[in-house]
């Protein structure tokens, strides 16, 4: 398999509120440089959240964290990029 293409993950359906969705909509289009979709967003959103959940649980200090959450975004933002290409 050639670097980059992952296996194909299972997915479930959620069920988001409209006024959410807008929000979301909203700020990827007036931040076209984020090279968000609406999955991408929740998807980072999600896990992010799920990162904090974890280091928190394995008694991180918020800087630890935050450094966590930048290097995650940064690695997201790389493959979002070459997705886009």
């Amino acid at each position: 398999m050639p670097k980059g293409m992952r296996k194909p993950v299972s997915r479930v359906g959620i069920r988001i509120p409209k006024p959410m969705t807008d929000e979301i909509n909203r700020i990827i289009d007036s931040h076209p440089a984020l090279y968000y979709n609406r999955q991408q967003f929740v998807e980072t959103a999600i896990r992010e959240k799920i990162e904090r959940i974890k280091a928190m649980e394995r008694g991180l200090s918020l800087d630890d964290l935050n450094r966590l959450v930048a290097k995650a975004n940064r690695q997201i933002d790389e493959r979002n990029k070459r997705i886009q290409k």
